[in-house]
């Protein structure tokens, strides 16, 4: 009795901690300054983590090697990168996610937790305080821009990327009007991270609560309309399709079938996008796609032609900006734009064995999340995996990497650790371990 109670005291603690971390990456909070690098304390909190993580089982699951490998081959670039300070602050930022897989592995592995509703519920509460911003700022486009110059603006955003914002105002698509991304200054970032708390919302356990959840859902699903991001709308229906066919279709489907679902509901998304392209025709929504889809054009050709002349060691961490300055300004777009690909990105920075390791960690949140819904009933793990996997999906086309952007990194990580987790205690004890609380 004395080890259930102090086990149930340490189950409790780091559900504390893992709330706190997932609040903070709400709002960030830039209060640390050093040496011109801004550091979070959404950041601190995460890191914190480690501490509490059961390392000798975590790192028996296969994605935390991945992920692990995936970090040494980056801290490895560095000797033959041109911005070395880029590419430690890239890697120091992407450990949240390795820190909350951790975690939500050892909740669910040593302490037998069942469901991470608690720390989710305030997670999507925080976040609808953004969803809210989101649509406001969509309604008042003037009003966005005065919260960006404001006092409250350099907590929640980095003030670097402020700095470079107005200083860079004149090619920036980010003061768009058609746009709107609260506490992020991506409209399509913003729009991505809603789409997530749109499916963790729903997937969570309400109970008595159940009408505030939906609200909450319905805010977060505005959100994803009101960011201005086509991208992340069209995931969002693709993602119902992954959930269904999580739920529903993959205890009964081989290998080779569910790939071929997959590409039918990738390619059914895309023929109605196509469609809605030509009814909308002479639209602005009809000219704004086709602006977006060129300016990427040009920088993904520019990227097929940098590989060809360094296609194993890439260009290092700073290098992407170099071999583009000058074909950006003259096309129309920034210099200073990434290549709006992970994959790409995790190429141009690190080489090519980081962009295929990028890919593997992309595949197994649909492996992972597959399996999890097969040993846990209901709709929890389809609908986390749908909000997980359609984030990763857009980070092919966006500029944030395949753990999500700071905002998302800690939730999907902490999603991620239990999904696997869950599976894996399956196949020992035949059924997931429950833990004696109810959430």
């Amino acid at each position: 009795m004395p080890y259930l109670s102090f086990e149930s005291k340490h189950r409790r603690t780091l559900k504390l901690l893992a709330s706190t971390a997932l609040i903070l990456s709400v709002f960030q909070v830039y209060a640390v300054n050093v040496a011109g690098l801004f550091v979070p304390l959404s950041l601190i909190a995460s890191l914190l983590l480690a501490f509490y993580v059961d390392w000798k089982v975590v790192l028996k699951a296969r994605v935390i090697l991945l992920i692990l490998a995936l970090y040494s081959i980056q801290l490895s670039s560095l000797v033959w990168s041109p911005d070395k300070v880029m590419g430690m602050r890239e890697v120091l930022f992407e450990l949240p996610f390795a820190m909350a897989f951790g975690l939500g592995y050892t909740l669910v592995w040593r302490y037998r937790v069942a469901s991470l509703s608690q720390p989710m519920q305030l997670y999507v509460i925080a976040a609808a305080v953004q969803s809210v911003l989101v649509i406001y700022f969509r309604l008042a486009p003037d009003a966005e821009q005065s919260f960006w110059a404001g006092r409250l603006a350099p907590l929640a955003i980095n003030p670097n990327a402020l700095f470079a914002l107005f200083s860079e105002a004149g090619k920036n698509n980010v003061l768009d009007p058609d746009k709107a991304g609260g506490m992020i200054l991506n409209g399509n970032v913003a729009g991505a991270w809603a789409s997530l708390c749109f499916f963790i919302t729903v997937a969570l356990r309400w109970r008595r609560w159940f009408i505030v959840g939906m609200a909450i859902g319905a805010v977060h699903l505005g959100a994803v309309i009101a960011s201005g991001s086509k991208a992340s709308l069209a995931l969002v229906a693709c993602a119902i399709a992954v959930a269904f066919q999580m739920r529903y279709l993959a205890r009964r489907m081989s290998v080779a079938n569910r790939l071929m679902l997959m590409v039918a509901i990738v390619g059914a998304a895309s023929a109605l996008y196509l469609m809605t392209t030509v009814l909308l025709s002479g639209s602005d929504f009809a000219y704004e796609s086709a602006k977006t889809l060129d300016v990427r054009e040009i920088m993904w050709r520019h990227a097929l032609a940098e590989f060809q002349v360094h296609p194993l060691l890439g260009h290092g961490f700073g290098g992407w900006g170099i071999s583009f300055f000058g074909i950006g300004g003259a096309s129309g777009a920034s210099d200073l734009y990434p290549p709006h690909n992970a994959i790409v990105y995790l190429w141009s920075q690190s080489g090519l064995l980081a962009a295929v390791l990028g890919i593997a960690i992309i595949l197994s949140y649909l492996r992972a999340f597959e399996r999890a819904s097969k040993c846990v009933q209901g709709w929890e793990y389809p609908l986390l995996g749908a909000g997980c996997i359609a984030v990763a999906a857009q980070s092919l086309g966006e500029n944030y990497g395949v753990f999500g952007d700071v905002h998302a990194s800690v939730a999907m990580g902490l999603i991620l650790g239990a999904a696997v987790a869950s599976s894996a205690r399956s196949k020992v004890t035949g059924r997931l371990g429950v833990s004696h609380e109810r959430t």
